[in-house]
């Protein structure tokens, strides 16, 4: 249990080490200038669209009296479903423009990665290949937001239990946001080392007190209003450093490259033998 909480809170200060990367090394800051801009058209129509319809969803759903009980059931709705749609706008947010901006986290991933591990990729430049890669990470893109819809519309199915619906909804769907949060910035660094689906599978669930440490941590920067706007670079940047460490203690599956490189010398046998 306690190495569960351990590896909860290191996770959830990965976002806040990407920050201080992203903040202090000037070489990063190009990467990161295009997809800051474009979060910041993405988040401003979207917190512009959702605070112009809270009140109207919110009288849809109840009809308030003049007994005193409704006005508290009113405000404990406007409480729940406040939390609940702060969880799934970041998480909704943060996916859409992950969509459009995987091309540029990928680059950002990479480049990270390099300079924390000190291995530097000397092909030269192929514009075939940068295609390549933008096609791939917009693909993974693609499939990570299909699969999360997939689920956050199975859980709607709690709403149906008379009661406790609401709350537990609201339990269940902040972990699962969470959860995908972190697998969301996770996949650039798996994508970038083969992972497939069952690896990329053995490396949440295997380090699952990890991931939704970072998942928290992550929903905790883009969350706020306007600073989330810097976050998602930085986001990228703390799971790669995360995605490094994991590899260095050798907590993550052996990539396909990895596995099919020889673990030491081959002593020849010798004939007879």
């Amino acid at each position: 249990m306690i190495s569960h909480i351990q590896s909860a809170v290191s996770g959830f200060s990965y976002p806040f080490r990407g920050v201080k990367m992203m903040a202090t090394r000037p070489t990063l800051w190009p990467f990161v200038a295009i997809p800051i801009a474009i979060n910041t058209f993405v988040y401003g129509i979207g917190f512009w669209f959702i605070t112009s319809r809270f009140g109207q969803w919110l009288n849809a759903l109840i009809n308030r009296g003049e007994e005193w009980y409704w006005a508290f059931l009113f405000y404990l709705l406007v409480i729940v479903l406040g939390g609940m749609l702060l969880v799934v706008a970041g998480y909704t947010f943060t996916i859409v423009g992950n969509l459009m901006l995987s091309p540029f986290n990928d680059l950002i991933s990479e480049r990270v990665e390099r300079m924390h591990t000190g291995v530097s990729d000397d092909a030269p430049f192929n514009l075939s290949r940068v295609i390549a890669g933008a096609v791939r990470a917009f693909a993974t893109a693609a499939r990570r937001l299909g699969l999360y819809l997939l689920g956050f519309l199975s859980l709607l199915l709690l709403l149906l239990i008379p009661g406790a619906g609401i709350p537990l909804y609201g339990v269940a769907v902040t972990i699962y946001s969470m959860f995908f949060l972190a697998w969301e910035f996770f996949d650039y660094p798996m994508d970038r080392h083969f992972f497939d689906y069952g690896m990329k599978k053995s490396t949440a669930f295997g380090n699952l007190a990890t991931f939704l440490g970072f998942g928290a941590g992550t929903w905790l920067l883009i969350i706020i209003p306007f600073l989330g706007l810097l976050m998602i670079p930085a986001c990228v940047i703390g799971a790669t450093l995360l995605f490094c460490e994991l590899r260095q203690r050798s907590l993550l599956p052996l990539s396909p490259i990895e596995a099919a490189k020889p673990v030491g010398p081959v002593t020849p046998v010798k004939a007879g033998q």
